[in-house]
């Protein structure tokens, strides 16, 4: 279950609160470990099963390059990217005080020189599960104009963050920047004491 957004064009991203309660009326009375995943919505993890976010890409048969909206999270911009194969998403307004990261998620990209391998036409193309096989961000050039979908097309997190910020330490949780939260339904993104 989700609060609906209103889509408004074939490359809208949809963003929506997952709603309170479960897919069926079954779920109510079912155990925990019967409920996961078939009483939550599809991508729903089961160390997280609610109060999610829920980003919803584009048919890309449709739609070619699709952006989601942007996220502040601790002083980290995010938005997510979805590009069909070839497809290019323009990078725009990152200063000289600023670094980029992505995450891939699906797919591959082209010419971001970060742990690939040299494909057949000569371009250095990055996998999701190029080694070492670890989920980490890569850090990208700031002279990086672009990033390129491989053959598959791609999906990845886009984030930008202040080089200052990348330099101060953290020595409170509950206090800026990392209680800076913005964006849609952040209010569903907060901090949680381990």
């Amino acid at each position: 279950l989700q609060h609906k957004a209103a889509k408004t064009s074939k490359c809208d991203v949809l963003v929506s609160a997952q709603e309170k309660g479960f897919l069926h009326p079954w779920c109510e009375h079912a155990s925990v470990k019967e409920r996961f995943p078939a009483c939550y919505p599809q991508g729903v993890r089961e160390s997280h099963p609610l109060d999610n976010i829920i980003v919803q890409l584009p048919d890309p048969a449709e739609c070619d390059v699709a952006k989601s909206p942007s996220w502040t999270i601790g002083g980290w911009e995010w938005k997510y990217v979805q590009l069909t194969s070839g497809k290019s998403f323009q990078i725009e307004d990152v200063g000289d005080d600023e670094r980029m990261y992505m995450k891939l998620l699906a797919g591959s990209v082209l010419g971001v020189n970060e742990n690939g391998i040299i494909n057949d036409e000569g371009q250095w193309e990055t996998f999701v599960v190029t080694p070492p096989i670890t989920e980490r961000s890569l850090e990208l050039n700031n002279a990086l104009k672009e990033i390129k979908a491989g053959a598959s097309g791609a999906v990845f997190a886009f984030m930008k963050v202040p080089v200052k910020l990348l330099s101060v330490p953290i020595t409170s949780m509950s206090e800026g920047p990392v209680t800076d939260v913005s964006g849609p339904h952040s209010e569903l993104l907060k901090w949680m004491p381990f």
